[in-house]
């Protein structure tokens, strides 16, 4: 069963193979990163993204960025904050979606208590931290269960 997206800018399903470079992975996470810092919404990483900074991968081989957000960060001033910085936003109850340069980004709201969010661990990739679910190897079995 494929799952389909709504990402401004794009079409298709979340299994079509998108080649990126890892400089465009990059440019897109730290744009993401200066986006949600400006907004003042914590977000966490996910899915594939999430493995490889867990893992101390030095250069991202991913199609897309995926992001969790507890749903209490997005209240209207979070959500209204992105629209005027990033109207290209496509945002519905469960996710937020966009492109930069390239790059599907996913912003998946997080509606339940999930365990694995609750004392996210740090961890630094570049120049910077990232939040990753902790602890990740629970996170990482039940992931698909968490949209």
């Amino acid at each position: 069963m494929t799952k389909q997206r709504k990402v401004a800018g794009l079409s298709g399903t979340k299994n079509e193979k998108i080649i990126l470079s890892h400089q465009q992975i990059e440019g897109a996470l730290f744009y993401l990163e200066d986006l949600l810092e400006r907004a003042q919404i914590p977000f966490i990483l996910l899915e594939g993204l999430a493995r490889q900074v867990h893992d101390g991968v030095p250069y991202f081989s991913l199609n897309e960025i995926n992001v969790g957000v507890e749903e209490k960060y997005l209240k209207e001033t979070g959500q209204g904050f992105l629209k005027i910085v990033a109207p290209e936003l496509y945002i519905d109850d469960n996710v937020i979606s966009f492109e930069k340069g390239g790059v599907p980004i996913t912003i998946w709201i997080i509606h339940k208590k999930w365990k694995f969010f609750q004392n996210p661990d740090t961890k630094f990739y570049g120049i910077t931290e990232f939040k990753l679910p902790n602890p990740f190897e629970k996170y990482w079995r039940s992931r698909f269960l968490i949209k």
